[in-house]
């Protein structure tokens, strides 16, 4: 999941029970000014998704990676 707010930028972990939690990561950006803002960056085709948050200043704040196995996402720890 993306969401954009105002708030502290961060990533939220799937949850590690798979019967109580969703299992994908959830990327906070956004920000209450221009110095503080996020840009994500979406790269997909049929085998791969990266997801990567940049900062303002073009530094990497975040980046998770997943590839298709089998008919099943796989995510590929950093």
């Amino acid at each position: 999941m993306i969401s954009g707010h105002t708030d502290t930028v961060d990533i939220i972990e799937p949850c590690p029970d798979k019967s109580r939690g969703f299992q994908w990561p959830a990327f906070i950006g956004g920000a209450p000014s221009l110095p503080q803002a996020t840009v994500f960056r979406v790269d997909a085709d049929a085998t791969a998704l990266k997801i990567t948050r940049f900062a303002s200043d073009g530094t990497v704040g975040a980046q998770r990676s997943w590839r298709m196995t089998e008919g099943a996402p796989r995510f590929i720890r950093p």
